[in-house]
């Protein structure tokens, strides 16, 4: 209400973050007088919105989604938005219904024209979400960053090319007449792109990157790797497709599409090894590449018939490669590690493949704890070349180093608890 009666003051917001129900009004009956000022406010900015049905009992209940809807509509400088979708309110969400609305809008004026970065997340990694709902994001003007987090296609992924479906919509539960689930091709100026804990296909990645002009930061971990394979014979051609899309623009990429398990007798064995080859090819058009973090194991990748090794394959332009390992137990054999970093670092320093390498980090997390002591030839060798190296390691707790690593943008301004302090959100 602050903001309804000092129009003024709404310009002055420039970020919010939405992360469950607001707290509810024992007795929400007195503020039904201002409940209707804030719609008749929200109805001269935005007319289609505020005839919701899901309106008034939203506000009253305090759920996030239709007073997030509100101050979208009110605060029209607004430049960065977190947003959390609760399950029980996906199929008839109003920030989303706003987004879609806004799209046929014109002028200043409209919703949402200053948003330059946007965290979209579901509530549940366990049961990831509709990626369709963030489609409509990828069309907005201005914004540069886009995060998803717990998204998945599950319903299979149509770009706007493609004719509207109502099988479609009735899957997701959203009307074909408001609401736009179809990706842009080649159109959004997104030019950093986060999707943790993605459940996606490779079809999928190669439909939701291809909506992107021209893609600066590119950071994709699976919260189940198995669905990249879900393609069949196609899948390898398609996470190559993904990745060449953007390769030649590319300054930073993160990714652990890869998962790996070890046999009984010690050798390293994926459990997926569909997309080494494209990594092979995708680096090789990577020459503006400054940041790399990935999974160890990549690096483990040779064929020993072209006596080729994929760290014959990584762009010399890196100045910052990031190797990331989560292992069931902790085994002798994890000393291979080591020898993987020292062969890393002795390409470094001038002359060298990777003469423009600054910092070398890995996170190593085993069940169990770690013995600090073997990367200590590690350490000896990155102080000869110069290089800056970071080992974190631990024991599991429960999550995976990507968690610890934190990819994805906190919440800004950050969400605070009043007994633990600044909190990161999942």
């Amino acid at each position: 209400m602050h903001l309804v009666r000092n129009p003024h003051l709404q310009i002055n917001v420039k970020s919010m973050v939405f992360h469950g129900q607001l707290p509810i009004e024992d007795d929400p009956g007195p503020r039904f007088g201002e409940l209707h000022e804030l719609a008749a406010s929200a109805r001269q900015r935005c007319p289609e919105l505020a005839d919701d049905p899901h309106w008034y009992g939203g506000l009253i209940h305090g759920w996030a989604d239709p007073v997030a809807a509100l101050l979208l509509v009110l605060c029209t400088r607004l430049e960065t938005l977190d947003l959390m979708i609760p399950y029980h309110q996906a199929s008839r969400l109003l920030v989303l219904k706003l987004v879609s609305l806004a799209l046929e809008h014109s002028g200043t004026q409209r919703p949402l024209v200053n948003l330059r970065s946007i965290v979209l997340r579901w509530c549940d990694d366990e049961e990831p979400g509709n990626i369709q709902y963030a489609a409509p994001l990828f069309q907005l003007p201005n914004v540069k960053i886009l995060a998803l987090s717990a998204l998945s296609d599950k319903i299979p992924l149509k770009s706007t090319s493609d004719e509207k479906g109502r099988d479609e919509h009735a899957k997701l539960g959203l009307d074909p007449d408001i609401y736009e689930t179809r990706f842009s091709v080649g159109t959004s100026p997104i030019e950093e792109l986060f999707l943790e804990a993605a459940c996606l296909t490779s079809h999928g990645l190669f439909t939701v990157v291809s909506a992107c002009k021209q893609l600066k930061k590119l950071v994709c971990t699976c919260g189940n790797p198995a669905r990249m394979t879900d393609d069949g014979d196609n899948s390898a051609a398609l996470l190559q497709k993904a990745l060449l899309l953007h390769a030649t623009s590319l300054v930073e990429l993160a990714f652990n599409l890869e998962t790996h398990r070890f046999r009984d007798d010690v050798s390293l064995e994926y459990g997926s090894n569909m997309g080494l080859e494209c990594f092979k090819e995708c680096f090789k058009q990577m020459n503006k590449l400054k940041r790399l973090t990935m999974d160890i194991h990549v690096l483990c990748f040779h064929d020993a018939s072209r006596n080729e090794k994929m760290l014959d394959f990584l762009p010399s332009s890196l100045e910052y490669l990031g190797l990331e390992c989560d292992l069931a137990s902790y085994r002798p054999h994890v000393l291979q590690y080591a020898e993987v970093l020292c062969t890393v670092l002795r390409a470094c320093g001038p002359g060298n493949r990777f003469c423009a390498l600054k910092t070398l980090e890995i996170w190593l997390f085993v069940y169990g704890g770690v013995d600090t002591d073997i990367y200590e030839p590690v350490n000896e060798l990155a102080r000869e070349k110069g290089i800056k190296f970071t080992f974190t390691h631990g024991s599991h707790g429960g999550g995976n180093a990507w968690e610890t690593m934190g990819m994805i943008p906190d919440p800004y301004p950050p969400i605070v608890d009043p007994a633990t302090g600044p909190k990161r959100i999942r």
